[in-house]
């Protein structure tokens, strides 16, 4: 079941404002801000489910090519073309917007990269729109954006938890439909489609079950979690998520892209424990790397600056 609310859309935890390197959850200042906004939540309501899309990409809507995948960002680097840093479009994980990957943005360096936070629908900069029931929805502006790019252009697509899956599906898609492939696939802190889910992290699940997997995983403030509005929003955004995941997974047959991944994970990452991620291995034919860090299943943001040295130096080796 998919659910349509008001207000911000979902929340990424934790929100990072200090000097790169750094990382911090959400002050109880911005917590109370976000609670003056999210007291209540509107009546959830169903929008008709979409088609999966078979051998050609899904167009944009008119507004989602003026907003994807940059969100309220807007990048203050050198604009796409010849000579051009390669842009690395990067995809939240369950519950999480653009704002997640907002440091990454902002980072200065490494030179000749350039990361782009992806909005999705129903959250962030996009929360007016309804929020996806299929991952083809999900990735309706994305793949426009891809599609329109000069095919000399390079550029990439990193994704965390979901977000993994989600750009996963991206370049399956696009190799489909005959379009130019990421130089490079980096997947995060997720599980290779068709893999087992040992950990049963569900929509279905009751609300304080799903509540005590949030606080077990990490990145979500006890504050927002204590606070009635804002703990009914990242329930229903959350649930939203897990149930595209699930439909996805049960749908789609997994198969191998021609572009190089880079998988990446965490030590005890309980949702995506090394051996799962070393498993995207089967899902390239290309070449394939895979790094281990320490940390849970939010590592990516605790070594984002070593993780995104990685990044450059693989891409070195592709492009």
């Amino acid at each position: 079941m998919c659910a349509r609310h008001s207000g911000t859309g979902a929340f990424v935890f934790p929100v990072h404002e200090h000097e790169p390197g750094r990382e911090s959850h959400l002050t109880i200042h911005r917590v109370l801000e976000l609670c003056s906004y999210f007291d209540e939540l509107s009546e959830p309501a169903r929008p008709a489910p979409l088609k999966h899309p078979q051998e050609r990409l899904p167009s944009a809507r008119p507004a989602e090519r003026s907003i994807a995948p940059v969100s309220g960002y807007r990048c203050s680097a050198a604009p796409p073309g010849p000579g051009a840093p390669i842009r690395v479009y990067c995809l939240p994980h369950a519950g999480g917007s653009a704002d997640a990957y907002r440091n990454w943005m902002r980072f200065p360096g490494p030179p000749g990269v350039i990361f782009v936070p992806v909005e999705l629908p129903g959250r962030g900069s996009r929360r007016d729109e309804p929020p996806p029931c299929e991952v083809a929805e999900a990735l309706r502006g994305l793949l426009a954006e891809l599609a329109g790019r000069p095919p000399e252009e390079p550029f990439a697509l990193l994704g965390h938890s979901m977000g993994a899956q989600l750009a996963y599906e991206s370049a399956r898609l696009l190799a489909r439909a005959g379009r130019p492939l990421p130089q490079l696939l980096v997947v995060s802190g997720s599980r290779p489609i068709g893999a087992t889910d040992r950990d049963g992290l569900h929509g279905d699940l009751s609300d304080e079950a799903l509540i005590d997997r949030l606080r077990r995983l990490g990145g979500t403030p006890t504050e927002v979690l204590r606070h009635r509005g804002l703990r009914r929003l990242v329930l229903a955004t959350m649930r939203v998520d897990l149930n595209l995941l699930s439909g996805y997974a049960a749908r789609v047959r997994p198969e191998p892209v021609a572009c190089p991944i880079l998988a990446l994970g965490g030590d005890a990452d309980p949702l995506a424990p090394p051996e799962l991620t070393a498993a995207w291995r089967a899902l390239t034919d290309s070449a394939f790397w895979h790094r281990v860090y320490p940390g849970g299943h939010f590592f990516l943001h605790e070594h984002r600056t070593a993780i995104i040295e990685q990044i450059r130096a693989t891409l070195a080796t592709v492009w």
